[in-house]
Order: structure tokens, then C-alpha cells, then sequence
């Protein structure tokens, strides 16, 4: 079977590469590993009582982001969240007091606008280089964890710094999934039947997935760069060294979630606050009581700690959390809690982490991950994003933008006497598999 443009992957990326080409006559095909849509964005309706994304919850910077159009458009409920609304810190079992706090956020701020402050000549240090020094430095550093994924000697600054902040953080009460389950809605998916091998030797293109072999005059690749890093996808010839050491230069980091249903009357269902709990500087534990305004709780674990929660097994994180809770609630708070679910992206086959984070001195990984290998083989996905990478919206962008490229390079083949080109024809016609 024959199609104009395959996508590798319905997450983000793929829904809006899809739909960008459908909307131009593009006879397409989107093939995709999991038995839902959505990738890192998926909204569980069922686990905890109430809508909970065990991915991608925020739009951020709603202001220049696509997904804010995308809730406008299908009519979804908004709240204006404040993330970065801090309101206490317990280190150990010891709420901070109002002096420490001071210098706990102070320290915070200083190292999340570090890079801004520092002189260009400073090339693409870490973000290890900015965090400040005792007393708070040793446990603010997990800011960039929570924000990256990874920890803050394996975070590009340049590239940290890049990200583009604009007005409006929002969450949605029926979860940012939701948007892109409906957007994936009469899309011609093909669902659980991942990709194997791409084969641009030929024209049209090979690709081999679970359920035999198609073609393609163009494919967009949208899986995460954790999973092109670990060869299950191959490519035929093998991607060029640069866009290799691309994928290398932007690993996959980790931020796990975990949620808990309460009681109505508890105030852990009321939302607005930002709690933070080190059980020691080597642990951080985020808490977003009412979460999307839910009689759920949510917590966050990020960066190694994350990874070794992880690697514990089922359960250690959801303690971790417990622990948490207890030391800013005390041990009573428990009897407020309901069923419970925790994430483990690391050890999710179809994405191997959570999102990407540039390495210290590969700022500019995304720009040449995202210029593909030719007008045939091209890479979206919030890692191949330059402003709002690590986000639902930037992955949205980036399937746009790949479409585009496709759309273009039809554009430049269609000879003067307008009949489509044999490689990238024009004009649809929906295949039957």
C-alpha cells in the first residue's frame, strides 16, 4: 500500500502533521505503537474517579501556544493555574520558617534566571554552574529537574533559557489529553502497530512495521529522541552523523506523577497551593493540592530522583510522595486519601522518558534535529522545537511546521504542466489499509 506521507507516532506532533495534511488534499497514513493517541499526553478517566493526565497537564505560555487555540476551539474548560506559586517548603520533617522561605525562593529565582544573567562568552555551561550556595542551593538545584527532567550539571543553560515564556498557564479540568484525543477523532490511524525500519534508499520509501510493509513518497518521524537513541527504529542508510549526534544531545529526562484521589472536605482538594518536601538535598517531592481544580492531589518527582523511584519499582515513588504529604499534613492526612496511580515514563516502551533536555553544549540540537535529513525524511516533536520544547504545544508546532515541509517540497516537484510529480504527488484519495 501506497501513501503520499506516513507519520511515525499520533501524539501531538502526528495529530497536527495529520491534520495540516489532510486539510491540503494529502493522502496520509499515521502509524502508531500504542492502542490510543495521544503519546506523552493522555488523559486517564478512570483510575482516580476524575480526569488526570498522566502526561502533559499545563498549557504553557497559553499566550503563543497552539494548544490554548485547540481548547478554545473544542470548548474547554480553563483555569488560570499559578505553578510557580510557591507557599511552603519542609526539609525533613521541618516546615521552613517565614525568613527561610524568603531565601529558599529567592535562591530559586536566582537560579532559574541564571543564565539570563550571565555574559555570552560563557558559551553553554550547565545549569550546575548557576545554582546558588549553601544554605538553599543544594536543594533548589531540583527547580531544573521539575522543569527539565534532568538534573541540573546535565541540562544545557542556553538551552534552558531559551524556553519562550509568554502570559497564561492553564490547566483543564477534563485534561489536556482529552484535547488531543478529539483531535485524533476520524484520523486514518492505525493504531498498535509500531514502526520498525525506514527504508529512503528507494522511491517511494519503504517503512516495515508490525503489520507488513508500505510505502511513502515522505515520512515524518515523530517518536522521541529516547527512542530513536535505542535503535528499535532504524533507518536505511543510517541517519547522518549530525543528526545522530542530535539525537544523542537531547536524551529523554524524567518527571513522574503521582495522584490520589480525596475526600471533598480534605483540604488536600483544595486547590491554589505549591508545596515542596526534601526528605534530604538529594530528594524533591512537589504537591499540587485540588489539581485542575479535582478533589485530586498531585505530586511530582523529577531528574534522578525520579529515576531511582523508578528503578525501586511500582510503589516507591507513591511512597515517597506519602511522605511528603505526612510532613506537611501530618500522619492523620492519609485517611483523606483514595485510589491512587503513579507514571513511570522511563520504562514506557513507546517513549522511554518524558521529554527532552538539551546537554551542555548542544543547544542547538533541536534546530538541526528538526532541518531532517531531506525533504523525505523529516523529524518532529517537542525535542525538534526551539522555544517551547518539553511541552504539548511545542510538539504540536513542530508537526505543523514538518507539514509544511512536506508541503513545500510538493510544492517545488509539481512540474509546469501541473501534473503530480511521481515522488511527492499531489491530491487525495483515502487507501483502504
Amino acid at each position: 500500500m501506497s501513501h503520499q506521507v506516513v507519520i511515525v507516532g499520533a501524539g501531538a506532533a502526528g495529530i497536527a502533521a495529520a491534520r495540516c495534511l489532510l486539510a491540503e488534499g494529502v493522502q496520509i497514513r499515521v502509524m502508531e505503537a500504542a492502542a490510543v493517541p495521544g503519546g506523552r499526553c493522555i488523559t486517564d478517566t478512570t483510575s482516580l474517579g476524575h480526569p488526570f493526565d498522566r502526561g502533559g497537564s499545563w498549557i504553557h505560555s497559553a499566550g503563543i501556544n497552539p494548544m490554548a487555540d485547540l481548547a478554545r476551539q473544542q470548548g474547554a474548560a480553563i483555569i488560570e493555574d499559578d505553578p510557580g506559586g510557591l507557599r511552603a517548603v519542609v526539609v525533613g520533617e521541618q516546615r521552613l520558617s517565614d525568613d527561610a522561605f524568603k531565601a529558599y525562593v529567592r535562591d530559586w529565582r536566582r537560579l532559574a534566571d541564571g543564565r539570563d544573567r550571565a555574559p555570552a562568552a560563557a558559551g553553554d555551561p550547565a545549569m550546575g554552574t548557576f545554582v546558588p550556595g549553601e544554605p538553599w542551593g543544594p536543594y533548589v538545584r531540583h527547580v531544573v529537574a521539575l522543569l527539565s527532567g534532568v538534573d541540573a550539571g546535565a541540562c544545557s543553560s542556553e538551552d534552558f533559557s531559551r524556553f519562550e515564556h509568554a502570559p497564561g498557564e492553564w490547566l483543564l479540568p477534563r485534561g489536556q489529553g482529552s484535547l488531543l484525543a478529539a483531535a485524533a477523532e476520524g484520523l486514518p490511524i492505525v493504531y498498535e502497530n509500531p514502526v520498525h525500519r525506514i527504508d529512503s534508499r528507494r522511491d517511494p520509501i519503504r517503512i516495515q512495521t508490525r503489520r507488513g510493509e508500505v510505502e511513502a513518497d515522505a515520512v515524518i518521524v515523530t517518536v522521541s529522541t529516547a527512542v530513536l537513541a535505542a535503535g528499535t527504529l532504524t533507518f536505511d542508510p543510517e541517519l547522518p552523523g549530525h543528526m545522530r549526534d542530535a539525537i544523542s544531545g537531547l536524551p529523554l529526562g524524567l518527571l513522574n506523577k503521582v495522584g490520589m484521589a480525596v475526600r471533598e472536605d480534605s483540604p488536600l482538594a483544595a486547590p491554589g497551593a505549591v508545596l515542596m518536601h526534601h526528605g534530604s538535598a538529594d530528594e524533591a517531592v512537589m504537591i499540587r493540592p485540588g489539581f485542575a481544580n479535582q478533589p485530586v492531589v498531585c505530586s511530582f518527582v523529577g531528574g534522578s530522583f525520579a529515576d531511582a523511584l523508578e528503578r525501586e519499582g511500582v510503589g516507591a515513588a507513591t511512597e515517597a510522595c506519602m511522605e511528603a504529604l505526612r510532613a506537611h499534613y501530618g500522619g492523620a492526612i492519609t485517611r483523606d486519601l483514595g485510589p491512587g496511580l503513579e507514571t513511570a515514563w522511563r520504562s514506557h516502551p513507546w517513549s522511554l522518558g518524558a521529554y527532552s533536555a538539551a546537554l551542555p553544549g548542544h543547544s542547538d540540537a533541536r534546530s538541526v534535529l528538526a532541518s531532517g535529513v531531506d525533504e523525505r525524511l523529516l523529524f518532529a516533536g517537542e525535542a525538534t522545537d526551539t522555544t517551547l520544547f518539553s511541552s504539548v504545544g511545542g510538539a504540536w508546532r513542530s508537526g505543523i511546521r514538518a507539514a509544511e515541509q512536506c508541503l513545500k517540497a510538493m510544492g517545488q516537484a509539481r512540474p509546469p504542466d501541473g501534473n503530480p510529480h511521481p515522488g511527492l504527488r499531489s491530491g487525495a484519495g483515502e487507501p483502504e489499509s
